[in-house]
């Protein structure tokens, strides 16, 4: 007969507490006990067919749901031209097919639901935090990211932590359309747009290099071998012993290396000691950041807790002071990772849960923007002149809004508005907060007035850019590729009235498809 172990109560309102030799034996007696007692059970039933066909967070008593079903027409058709191109009758294939609306198949039960697992990444590691602050404070560093366009783009990230709802999130995923890329509703299509990404991320909407091409400098090469050659690996190409040299690929252990140990401490030293990294001064120091940069905010991907090796190329070609059209490729990302959501549903028909690598950070900015009534209370940055939290901030841009622990709770569900028009918001970057740095594209001294290309203002190049029909480069698991994107089908977000585009026809090569946005 086993003893029983005795127990301690200590003073933290009667917590009870077990030595740790008797509750290593108290914990081995409870798993022998539970593996006979759990091998002695039946198996559990199954669940019950409501279960498997009807997500938590769908249901078939929504307006939109009813027009399917009634098949009615979604959406309205006007009868004036929409920007020179040739509207096409409703039969012409303008209509979103259910087929591609994960909901629609789910419900309908032609496979089950699964779960969703978000695995972008939310709040930003210390250590980061403070290696763009010493990078922002390098006047050479800030001189490259300037040229290369993103050094608003940097800035705009450093500390963005934006609220995560999952139920705004399975919304998003469960509406999104494979073939139009878009979210329909009751009233019609929405989703996001180059517009969004611009105005949130302030990523640039064109660039001078296609990075599909691979063709590196040789200084950019050689920058693309150090930051290889500084990975280490845990296998030699035979299987065998494990690799020397060079640092473990986690975001702790990478920023270690190539920039600080902030947190090493040495005997009898209470204070923690500041260490430099082995690639703190080294020519690839830039390019480390960068690719750490666009793995965390950019392109969130596997490895889920390392950098995107596949990224290092990326980001030579940045470090070296040339630009890249990012906001294109961020939004095509974004598409081919929703598209692969949805694959990948099929594939499972709810036997496990599923992975998205998704940038759900600029989703909820989106919906946020588009839906105030339900969003978070947004930060204010120019309520009060005598300084204190209302000083303020000409240099913190839209997100800011939407970041840090000030925005803690949404004020009601995205799914009990999304189908009411007259809860959305069609155009919300034409006006500035106060506080928030002014962007140029919808200010009063930036008059649009499509002139000839050649003598185009900036304003000019971001709105054409924005309102392009065709495809987006992406870039997901080291490949790039193509997707279409139809800003025609939300036109209405650009201040226009919504009409019937025709289809879009492929180009084919991703080259072309780059073509669109290089400079």
């Amino acid at each position: 007969m086993t003893a029983r172990p005795k127990l301690l109560v200590t003073r933290r309102a009667g917590a009870v507490v077990e030595p740790r030799q008797e509750r290593a034996s108290s914990a081995a007696l409870k798993s022998s006990r539970s593996l006979k007692a759990e091998k002695d059970k039946p198996p559990p039933p199954l669940p019950g067919p409501e279960f498997w066909f009807r997500a938590p967070y769908l249901g078939g008593g929504d307006e939109l749901w009813h027009l399917v079903e009634a098949d009615a027409e979604v959406g309205k058709v006007v009868d004036k031209p929409l920007l020179g191109y040739k509207e096409v009758s409703v039969e012409e294939d303008c209509f979103i097919s259910p087929k591609s609306v994960l909901r629609f198949q789910v419900e309908r039960g032609e496979f089950p639901h699964c779960l969703s697992a978000y695995r972008n990444y939310v709040v930003p590691l210390t250590a980061f935090a403070t290696w763009v602050d010493e990078i922002l404070g390098n006047a050479d560093f800030v001189e490259l990211l300037r040229r290369a366009d993103i050094h608003r783009a940097v800035v705009n990230s450093l500390r963005l932590v934006i609220l995560r709802e999952r139920k705004w999130m399975d919304v998003v995923v469960s509406r999104w359309s494979t073939d139009s890329h878009t979210l329909p509703v009751a009233w019609g299509e929405i989703g996001p747009t180059l517009e969004d990404v611009g105005c949130l991320l302030r990523l640039p909407m064109l660039g001078k290099v296609d990075p599909s091409s691979g063709r590196l400098s040789p200084s950019q090469q050689g920058v693309v071998d150090a930051l290889r050659k500084s990975v280490r690996r845990e296998k030699d190409q035979g299987g065998g012993k494990k690799g020397r040299g060079g640092v473990k690929n986690t975001f702790t252990k990478w920023a270690r290396y190539w920039y600080k140990d902030l947190g090493a401490s040495r005997a009898g030293e209470e204070a923690p000691v500041v260490i430099d990294g082995p690639g703190l001064k080294e020519p690839a120091h830039l390019a480390a950041f960068l690719a750490y940069w666009l793995t965390w905010n950019i392109f969130p991907g596997p490895p889920k807790d390392g950098v995107d090796t596949a990224l290092f190329e990326l980001a030579a070609i940045l470090a070296s002071g040339d630009s890249v059209p990012l906001a294109p490729l961020f939004l095509g990302t974004l598409f081919k990772r929703l598209d692969m959501l949805h694959d990948a549903a099929r594939r499972s028909c709810g036997r496990y849960d599923l992975p998205i690598y998704v940038a759900t950070n600029f989703l909820h900015m989106f919906l946020f923007e588009r839906f105030p009534k339900v969003a978070p209370e947004p930060n204010d940055f120019g309520g009060d002149d005598g300084g204190g939290e209302g000083e303020p901030c000409r240099s913190v841009c839209r997100s800011a809004r939407w970041s840090g622990i000030g925005v803690r709770d949404v004020r009601g569900g995205i799914a009990d508005v999304i189908d009411i028009e007259g809860e959305f918001v069609a155009r919300p970057y034409v006006n500035t907060p106060k506080g928030v740095f002014s962007f140029n594209v919808y200010s009063e001294e930036d008059v649009v007035t499509f002139a000839n290309k050649d003598d185009a203002s900036t304003a000019e190049l971001f709105r054409m850019s924005c309102m392009m029909r065709g495809e987006l480069p992406y870039f997901v698991n080291g490949k790039y590729g193509s997707v279409t994107y139809d800003p025609m089908r939300v036109a209405r977000q650009f201040g226009y009235d919504q009409g019937v585009p025709k289809s879009l026809l492929p180009l084919g090569a991703v080259g072309d498809v780059w073509k669109r946005f290089l400079k």
